[in-house]
């Protein structure tokens, strides 16, 4: 949706900032849900549209990296 810069999605991220998931995460805590709590808390490090994705290193693939983040309209 959208053209160049405000297509909406995490694409337009030209950053990121790395989060430690293995020392962040709560006990359970999925990668994925660990992704979606941060966002859905409005998490300071990956709340600003125009601001850094964030990231985290996969532990089941490390070497393996998930970014996440809002990037909305």
């Amino acid at each position: 949706y959208g053209n160049y810069g405000f297509t909406g999605t995490i694409a337009e991220k030209d950053s990121f900032v790395l989060i430690d998931y293995k020392k962040e995460k709560k006990e359970g805590e999925s990668e994925r849900e660990f992704c979606m709590r941060l966002t859905d808390e409005g998490d300071p490090r990956i709340e600003n549209k125009w601001g850094p994705a964030g990231c985290i290193e996969s532990v089941k693939n490390p070497g393996l990296f998930i970014f996440f983040g809002w990037a909305y309209n």
